[in-house]
Protein backbone atom coordinates (compact mmCIF):
# COMPACT_ATOMS: atom_id res chain seq x y z
CA UNK A 1 0.00 0.00 0.00
CA UNK A 2 1.14 3.56 -0.61
CA UNK A 3 -0.43 7.05 1.00
CA UNK A 4 0.31 10.05 -0.18
CA UNK A 5 -0.64 13.36 1.21
CA UNK A 6 2.04 15.50 0.37
CA UNK A 7 0.06 18.37 -0.96
CA UNK A 8 -3.68 18.80 -1.71
CA UNK A 9 -4.44 15.22 -2.86
CA UNK A 10 -5.25 12.14 -0.82
CA UNK A 11 -4.42 8.96 -2.52
CA UNK A 12 -4.23 5.41 -1.55
CA UNK A 13 -2.35 2.83 -4.18
CA UNK A 14 -2.25 -0.70 -3.98
CA UNK A 15 0.13 -2.50 -6.09
CA UNK A 16 1.21 -5.81 -6.46
CA UNK A 17 4.77 -6.90 -7.36
CA UNK A 18 5.93 -3.18 -7.82
CA UNK A 19 3.98 -3.49 -10.98
CA UNK A 20 0.34 -4.05 -11.01
CA UNK A 21 -1.91 -1.90 -9.73
CA UNK A 22 -4.62 -3.56 -7.91
CA UNK A 23 -6.60 -0.07 -6.80
CA UNK A 24 -5.90 3.68 -6.41
CA UNK A 25 -8.38 6.04 -4.58
CA UNK A 26 -7.57 9.09 -5.13
CA UNK A 27 -9.73 12.40 -3.94
CA UNK A 28 -8.89 15.69 -5.20
CA UNK A 29 -9.07 18.60 -3.05
CA UNK A 30 -9.29 21.24 -6.04
CA UNK A 31 -12.80 22.46 -5.54
CA UNK A 32 -11.45 23.44 -2.14
CA UNK A 33 -8.43 25.65 -2.76
CA UNK A 34 -9.76 27.19 -6.20
CA UNK A 35 -11.56 30.27 -4.64
CA UNK A 36 -8.29 31.19 -3.04
CA UNK A 37 -6.41 30.87 -6.19
CA UNK A 38 -3.97 28.44 -4.39
CA UNK A 39 -3.52 25.60 -1.72
CA UNK A 40 -4.23 26.85 1.86
CA UNK A 41 -2.39 24.13 3.82
CA UNK A 42 -4.98 24.37 7.09
CA UNK A 43 -7.44 23.31 4.62
CA UNK A 44 -5.67 20.39 3.16
CA UNK A 45 -4.50 18.62 6.26
CA UNK A 46 -8.14 19.08 7.28
CA UNK A 47 -9.24 17.35 4.05
CA UNK A 48 -6.56 14.64 4.53
CA UNK A 49 -8.10 13.67 7.75
CA UNK A 50 -11.76 13.60 6.48
CA UNK A 51 -11.01 11.61 3.87
CA UNK A 52 -7.84 9.38 4.27
CA UNK A 53 -9.90 6.22 6.06
CA UNK A 54 -12.56 5.75 3.39
CA UNK A 55 -9.79 6.06 0.63
CA UNK A 56 -8.37 3.20 2.72
CA UNK A 57 -11.42 1.34 3.00
CA UNK A 58 -12.37 1.40 -0.56
CA UNK A 59 -8.75 0.71 -1.69
CA UNK A 60 -9.16 -2.49 0.30
CA UNK A 61 -12.57 -3.27 -1.28
CA UNK A 62 -11.67 -2.57 -4.95
CA UNK A 63 -8.54 -5.11 -4.23
CA UNK A 64 -9.92 -7.73 -3.24
CA UNK A 65 -7.79 -8.19 -0.43
CA UNK A 66 -8.24 -7.58 3.76
CA UNK A 67 -5.27 -5.51 5.35
CA UNK A 68 -3.64 -7.98 6.51
CA UNK A 69 -2.78 -9.56 3.26
CA UNK A 70 -0.38 -6.20 2.51
CA UNK A 71 3.29 -7.16 2.53
CA UNK A 72 4.26 -4.23 3.50
CA UNK A 73 3.04 0.29 3.80
CA UNK A 74 4.89 3.31 2.14
CA UNK A 75 3.94 6.60 2.82
CA UNK A 76 5.29 9.64 1.68
CA UNK A 77 7.38 11.75 4.25
CA UNK A 78 9.25 14.61 2.66
CA UNK A 79 8.81 16.94 0.77
CA UNK A 80 5.58 18.85 1.37
CA UNK A 81 3.33 20.68 3.63
CA UNK A 82 3.88 19.42 7.11
CA UNK A 83 0.24 19.25 8.14
CA UNK A 84 -0.63 17.05 5.17
CA UNK A 85 2.17 14.68 5.58
CA UNK A 86 1.60 14.31 9.14
CA UNK A 87 -2.19 13.00 8.37
CA UNK A 88 -0.47 10.27 5.85
CA UNK A 89 2.55 9.22 7.85
CA UNK A 90 0.68 9.09 11.42
CA UNK A 91 -1.81 7.26 9.67
CA UNK A 92 0.81 4.32 8.06
CA UNK A 93 2.36 4.26 11.38
CA UNK A 94 -0.59 3.28 12.53
CA UNK A 95 -1.61 0.51 10.22
CA UNK A 96 2.35 -0.30 10.26
CA UNK A 97 2.11 -0.90 13.70
CA UNK A 98 -1.26 -2.72 14.08
CA UNK A 99 -0.50 -4.83 11.58
CA UNK A 100 3.28 -5.86 12.04
CA UNK A 101 3.74 -4.73 8.38
CA UNK A 102 7.01 -3.18 6.85
CA UNK A 103 6.34 0.59 6.99
CA UNK A 104 8.97 2.54 3.98
CA UNK A 105 9.14 5.93 4.12
CA UNK A 106 9.76 7.83 1.05
CA UNK A 107 10.78 10.76 -1.02
CA UNK A 108 7.68 12.14 -2.86
CA UNK A 109 9.87 13.23 -5.75
CA UNK A 110 11.84 9.92 -6.30
CA UNK A 111 8.26 8.18 -6.27
CA UNK A 112 7.58 10.19 -9.28
CA UNK A 113 9.78 8.59 -11.23
CA UNK A 114 8.97 4.91 -10.34
CA UNK A 115 5.58 5.29 -11.28
CA UNK A 116 6.62 3.93 -14.97
CA UNK A 117 6.83 0.36 -14.07
CA UNK A 118 2.75 0.20 -13.73
CA UNK A 119 3.55 0.71 -17.51
CA UNK A 120 5.74 -2.10 -17.72
CA UNK A 121 8.79 0.39 -18.06
CA UNK A 122 11.87 -0.53 -16.30
CA UNK A 123 14.78 1.72 -16.79
CA UNK A 124 18.13 1.06 -15.91
CA UNK A 125 20.09 3.29 -13.79
CA UNK A 126 21.64 5.57 -14.18
CA UNK A 127 19.21 7.65 -15.92
CA UNK A 128 17.94 11.26 -15.96
CA UNK A 129 14.85 12.29 -14.04
CA UNK A 130 12.98 15.37 -14.96
CA UNK A 131 10.18 16.38 -12.54
CA UNK A 132 7.87 19.30 -13.90
CA UNK A 133 5.04 20.08 -11.72
CA UNK A 134 3.45 22.70 -9.37
CA UNK A 135 6.27 22.48 -6.69
CA UNK A 136 8.88 21.26 -8.69
CA UNK A 137 11.35 22.05 -11.91
CA UNK A 138 14.50 19.93 -11.91
CA UNK A 139 16.73 17.36 -13.64
CA UNK A 140 18.68 14.58 -11.78
CA UNK A 141 20.42 12.17 -12.41
CA UNK A 142 19.11 8.63 -10.89
CA UNK A 143 21.57 6.44 -10.06
CA UNK A 144 19.73 3.97 -7.41
CA UNK A 145 16.36 4.11 -6.57
CA UNK A 146 17.09 6.59 -3.39
CA UNK A 147 20.08 8.23 -4.57
CA UNK A 148 19.16 11.28 -7.11
CA UNK A 149 21.97 14.20 -7.29
CA UNK A 150 20.56 17.48 -8.22
CA UNK A 151 21.53 18.51 -11.62
CA UNK A 152 19.60 21.62 -12.20
CA UNK A 153 16.74 23.28 -10.08
CA UNK A 154 14.54 26.28 -10.20
CA UNK A 155 15.88 30.01 -9.30
CA UNK A 156 12.55 30.76 -8.52
CA UNK A 157 8.79 29.53 -9.47
CA UNK A 158 8.43 25.81 -10.42
CA UNK A 159 6.50 25.70 -14.40
CA UNK A 160 3.21 24.13 -12.75
CA UNK A 161 3.26 27.36 -10.82
CA UNK A 162 3.66 29.65 -13.58
CA UNK A 163 1.13 28.15 -15.32
CA UNK A 164 -1.32 28.83 -12.21
CA UNK A 165 0.05 32.18 -11.44
CA UNK A 166 -0.63 32.91 -14.97
CA UNK A 167 -3.70 31.62 -15.40
CA UNK A 168 -4.92 33.96 -12.68
CA UNK A 169 -3.56 36.91 -14.24
CA UNK A 170 -5.51 35.36 -17.16
CA UNK A 171 -8.87 35.28 -15.35
CA UNK A 172 -8.55 31.39 -16.46
CA UNK A 173 -9.15 30.53 -12.07
CA UNK A 174 -6.78 27.72 -10.30
CA UNK A 175 -5.23 25.68 -11.32
CA UNK A 176 -5.08 26.62 -15.00
CA UNK A 177 -2.47 24.48 -17.33
CA UNK A 178 -5.89 22.71 -18.99
CA UNK A 179 -6.83 25.66 -19.59
CA UNK A 180 -3.88 27.53 -20.67
CA UNK A 181 -3.06 24.55 -23.02
CA UNK A 182 -6.87 24.48 -24.76
CA UNK A 183 -6.82 28.30 -25.66
CA UNK A 184 -3.13 27.99 -26.82
CA UNK A 185 -4.26 25.27 -29.07
CA UNK A 186 -7.22 27.94 -30.59
CA UNK A 187 -4.22 29.85 -32.15
CA UNK A 188 -2.78 29.35 -35.55
CA UNK A 189 1.18 30.10 -36.11
CA UNK A 190 1.83 32.37 -39.21
CA UNK A 191 4.99 32.76 -41.10
CA UNK A 192 6.38 35.42 -38.99
CA UNK A 193 4.98 35.30 -36.27
CA UNK A 194 6.86 36.61 -33.32
CA UNK A 195 6.20 36.08 -30.29
CA UNK A 196 5.28 38.18 -27.37
CA UNK A 197 7.69 37.09 -24.55
CA UNK A 198 11.22 37.51 -24.78
CA UNK A 199 13.55 34.26 -24.58
CA UNK A 200 13.67 32.60 -20.98
CA UNK A 201 17.42 32.70 -19.51
CA UNK A 202 18.60 33.73 -23.10
CA UNK A 203 22.15 34.46 -22.05
CA UNK A 204 24.65 31.52 -23.05
CA UNK A 205 25.27 29.12 -20.45
CA UNK A 206 26.47 25.58 -19.40
CA UNK A 207 24.28 25.50 -16.27
CA UNK A 208 20.87 23.59 -15.88
CA UNK A 209 18.34 26.48 -14.07
CA UNK A 210 14.78 26.78 -14.43
CA UNK A 211 13.33 30.69 -14.16
CA UNK A 212 10.01 31.02 -14.11
CA UNK A 213 9.09 33.86 -12.22
CA UNK A 214 10.45 36.53 -15.38
CA UNK A 215 7.63 35.80 -17.57
CA UNK A 216 4.96 36.12 -15.05
CA UNK A 217 6.46 39.13 -14.99
CA UNK A 218 6.47 39.55 -18.57
CA UNK A 219 2.63 38.61 -18.77
CA UNK A 220 2.02 40.95 -16.04
CA UNK A 221 3.31 43.81 -18.43
CA UNK A 222 1.43 43.05 -21.57
CA UNK A 223 -1.40 43.14 -19.70
CA UNK A 224 -0.84 46.69 -18.60
CA UNK A 225 -0.01 47.42 -21.96
CA UNK A 226 -3.02 45.85 -23.59
CA UNK A 227 -6.07 46.84 -21.79
CA UNK A 228 -8.00 44.35 -24.82
CA UNK A 229 -5.82 41.28 -24.11
CA UNK A 230 -8.41 39.30 -23.68
CA UNK A 231 -9.38 39.67 -27.77
CA UNK A 232 -5.71 37.67 -28.63
CA UNK A 233 -5.88 35.25 -25.71
CA UNK A 234 -4.85 32.36 -28.03
CA UNK A 235 -1.80 33.85 -28.94
CA UNK A 236 -1.05 34.92 -25.20
CA UNK A 237 -1.18 31.54 -23.99
CA UNK A 238 0.22 30.04 -26.95
CA UNK A 239 3.51 32.26 -26.75
CA UNK A 240 3.62 31.37 -22.86
CA UNK A 241 3.46 27.89 -23.54
CA UNK A 242 6.11 27.96 -26.09
CA UNK A 243 8.31 29.89 -23.93
CA UNK A 244 8.30 27.79 -21.09
CA UNK A 245 8.27 24.92 -22.77
CA UNK A 246 11.77 25.83 -24.67
CA UNK A 247 13.18 26.53 -21.55
CA UNK A 248 12.80 22.80 -20.81
CA UNK A 249 13.99 21.47 -23.68
CA UNK A 250 17.29 23.59 -23.64
CA UNK A 251 18.22 22.31 -19.99
CA UNK A 252 17.60 19.06 -20.98
CA UNK A 253 19.88 18.93 -23.66
CA UNK A 254 22.18 20.70 -21.47
CA UNK A 255 21.81 17.98 -18.99
CA UNK A 256 22.18 14.95 -21.34
CA UNK A 257 25.70 17.14 -23.11
CA UNK A 258 27.25 17.09 -19.73
CA UNK A 259 26.35 13.88 -17.99
CA UNK A 260 26.55 11.70 -21.03
CA UNK A 261 23.39 9.59 -20.00
CA UNK A 262 20.84 9.32 -22.89
CA UNK A 263 18.00 7.71 -20.96
CA UNK A 264 15.56 10.06 -19.62
CA UNK A 265 12.67 9.39 -17.32
CA UNK A 266 9.94 12.10 -16.43
CA UNK A 267 6.89 12.64 -14.09
CA UNK A 268 5.23 15.52 -12.29
CA UNK A 269 1.72 16.75 -13.21
CA UNK A 270 2.76 18.86 -16.26
CA UNK A 271 3.56 15.94 -17.68
CA UNK A 272 -0.26 15.61 -18.31
CA UNK A 273 0.14 18.53 -20.84
CA UNK A 274 -0.10 16.78 -24.46
CA UNK A 275 1.44 19.79 -26.33
CA UNK A 276 4.55 19.15 -23.68
CA UNK A 277 4.20 15.16 -24.44
CA UNK A 278 4.47 16.21 -28.23
CA UNK A 279 7.61 18.48 -27.88
CA UNK A 280 9.04 15.83 -25.77
CA UNK A 281 9.17 13.03 -27.73
CA UNK A 282 10.02 15.33 -30.84
CA UNK A 283 13.21 16.12 -29.16
CA UNK A 284 13.82 12.99 -28.25
CA UNK A 285 13.57 11.42 -31.98
CA UNK A 286 15.88 14.28 -33.33
CA UNK A 287 18.50 14.09 -30.72
CA UNK A 288 18.42 10.57 -29.89
CA UNK A 289 17.19 9.58 -26.87
CA UNK A 290 14.93 7.62 -25.20
CA UNK A 291 11.88 9.21 -23.09
CA UNK A 292 9.87 7.50 -21.01
CA UNK A 293 6.95 8.90 -19.24
CA UNK A 294 3.37 8.18 -17.38
CA UNK A 295 1.57 7.28 -20.76
CA UNK A 296 -1.71 7.48 -18.45
CA UNK A 297 -2.32 11.25 -17.34
CA UNK A 298 -3.64 10.08 -13.89
CA UNK A 299 -0.03 8.95 -12.84
CA UNK A 300 1.61 12.25 -13.73
CA UNK A 301 -0.20 13.75 -10.37
CA UNK A 302 0.59 13.07 -7.05
CA UNK A 303 -0.70 9.65 -6.67
CA UNK A 304 -0.58 6.78 -3.69
CA UNK A 305 0.52 4.22 -6.31
CA UNK A 306 3.46 5.98 -7.33
CA UNK A 307 4.43 5.79 -3.17
CA UNK A 308 3.75 2.02 -3.87
CA UNK A 309 5.66 1.50 -6.24
CA UNK A 310 8.97 3.34 -4.75
CA UNK A 311 8.16 1.10 -1.44
CA UNK A 312 8.38 -2.20 -3.46
CA UNK A 313 12.31 -0.67 -4.99
CA UNK A 314 13.54 -0.10 -1.79
CA UNK A 315 12.14 -2.80 0.16
CA UNK A 316 13.67 -4.90 -2.31
CA UNK A 317 16.63 -3.35 -1.48
CA UNK A 318 16.92 -2.75 2.32
CA UNK A 319 14.98 -5.51 3.81
CA UNK A 320 14.28 -3.34 6.88
CA UNK A 321 11.47 -1.78 8.61
CA UNK A 322 11.04 1.15 11.10
CA UNK A 323 8.58 3.21 12.30
CA UNK A 324 11.00 5.87 13.57
CA UNK A 325 11.48 8.65 10.84
CA UNK A 326 9.97 12.03 10.66
CA UNK A 327 8.45 14.17 7.84
CA UNK A 328 10.44 17.34 6.15
CA UNK A 329 8.99 19.70 4.10
CA UNK A 330 11.86 19.64 2.02
CA UNK A 331 14.62 17.06 0.60
CA UNK A 332 17.50 19.05 2.14
CA UNK A 333 16.35 19.17 5.30
CA UNK A 334 15.88 15.51 5.74
CA UNK A 335 17.99 13.48 7.88
CA UNK A 336 18.76 10.27 5.10
CA UNK A 337 20.25 8.42 8.31
CA UNK A 338 16.89 7.42 9.33
CA UNK A 339 15.64 6.05 5.80
CA UNK A 340 14.48 2.53 5.39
Amino acid sequence: MGIETSCDETSIGIVKDGSHLLSLQTYSQIELHNKHNGIVPEIASRSHLEKINTLIDLAILESNIKLKDLDYISVTNRPGLLGSLLVGVQTAKALALSLNKPLIPIDHLEAHLSIVMLENKFPEYPFLGLLLSGGNSAIFKVESPDNMKTIGDTLDDALGEAFDKVGILLGMGYPAGAEIERTANMHSKQKGDVSIFPKILKEKSDKVQFSYSGIKTSVIQHIKKNPEFKNKLPKLCYDFQNSVFDLVERNLLKAIESIGIKTVVAGGGVLANTTLRDRMNKLATKHNFQFIYPEKKIYCTDNGAMVACQGFLLLQKYKTNSTDFSISPSRENYNYETKA
